[in-house]
């Protein structure tokens, strides 16, 4: 991450781990929301659907799109677990 960089204050951007690394990304909490709205489960989303809802926001190149895929599912349980104990709107407890 580049020094200055306030991507980690804002709170429209979430880090998720990517493999070894931690990636920025924006808009995840609408999607996951909407994701929720539709009664979709982590397991039963197909990798097209993830992948063309992370990338109506953030750039995911060809090579990576499975360990996104794979992050991003992880991710989306999480919140949904967490949504189902607590009521809250953020995708990290």
């Amino acid at each position: 991450m580049e020094r200055g960089c306030s991507c980690k204050r804002d709170p429209a951007v979430i880090m998720v781990k990517m493999g070894t690394q931690m990636v920025g990304l924006i808009g995840l909490t609408d999607l996951f929301d909407e994701w929720m709205s539709k009664d979709r489960m982590p397991d039963t989303l197909e990798e097209k659907e993830i992948l063309e809802g992370v990338r109506k926001r953030n750039y995911v190149s060809p090579p990576s799109e499975n360990i996104y895929v794979e992050a991003l599912r992880s991710e989306y349980a999480s919140y949904v677990r967490h949504k189902k104990h607590s009521g809250r709107q953020s995708p990290r407890p």
